[in-house]
């Protein structure tokens, strides 16, 4: 697979509140037709919501290790690390089950809504993650070899196809697509969403899963979706996606973790 600059229409997944919502920002769907989901299940464990401190911007991400989130650069990259908040429950407005963000890290090759790639960031948070979630081993998203159609599993608190907050936004759900392009080596992996099962607005910065010998393992992080047209604000959330590849990535992400910690 050759990923160029090809797809420069494109429309970035991350989401804000009604107070923050543009034309631009608004798309058709969420993780469409999705499955509610929490902490029991598989996904709900190793899957969390990124959001400021008045739950305005919505974006979701990945435990990485004991105290480092992974997601998207431009869900953090304008972000003010103090007054972000990571959500371990399945509504992004659960006070109860959030922790304060302690550092961040984007991408040095992250240019806003420019680039193909590069979309990385880590999040540090204050203490810990909860017992009851699981830590990812990304190493082994490396190791694989896929072919298209391979099942992949998708989570985030994107909104629905009713409408924003009221209509979806902010509850945490998962859906089942199919691999379109993967290969270790290359910036970005495609997935077919033609089921209108997949991500969209909202899911930026969570992940997309295989599962091998019983356990998850990530091989993407939600990036964007294509535009429909030139000079379109609206985006296609019903036929591909496109991640950036952890595997390609991954002695940046071993790097900057051990520079957090």
């Amino acid at each position: 697979m050759k990923m160029t600059t090809f797809l420069a229409l494109i429309l970035l997944l991350a989401s804000c509140g009604k107070s923050e919502l543009s034309s631009t920002e608004i798309l058709s769907s969420s993780i469409m037709s999705g499955t509610k989901i929490d902490s029991r299940d598989e996904l709900g464990k190793v899957t969390v919501g990124v959001t400021d401190a008045d739950s305005t911007k919505i974006c979701t991400g990945s435990i990485i290790s004991s105290n480092i989130i992974l997601t998207a650069a431009h869900c953090v990259e304008k972000q003010d690390a103090k007054k972000m908040r990571i959500v371990f429950g399945s509504k992004i407005t659960d006070s109860k089950n959030t922790v304060k963000v302690e550092a961040v890290a984007v991408h040095k090759d992250y240019f806003h809504n420019t680039s193909v790639g590069n979309d990385l960031a880590l999040i540090k948070i204050e203490g810990t993650v909860p017992s009851k979630y699981k830590v990812l081993d990304i190493e082994r998203s490396s190791l694989l070899t896929l072919e298209k159609g391979t099942p992949i599993q998708v989570a985030g608190f994107g909104k629905n196809k009713t409408g924003f907050f009221g209509g979806g936004a902010g509850t945490l759900r998962k859906g089942q697509v199919s691999l379109d392009q993967y290969s270790a080596e290359e910036k970005l992996l495609v997935l077919d969403q033609s089921n209108e099962n997949g991500i969209c607005n909202g899911d930026s910065g969570g992940g997309a899963f295989v599962e091998v010998d019983g356990e998850l393992v990530q091989l993407g992080v939600n990036s964007y979706v294509p535009s429909k047209k030139k000079g379109s604000s609206t985006g296609d959330c019903k036929s591909k996606s496109y991640l950036t590849n952890i595997a390609f990535y991954l002695d940046w992400i071993q790097m900057t973790m051990a520079e957090l910690n």
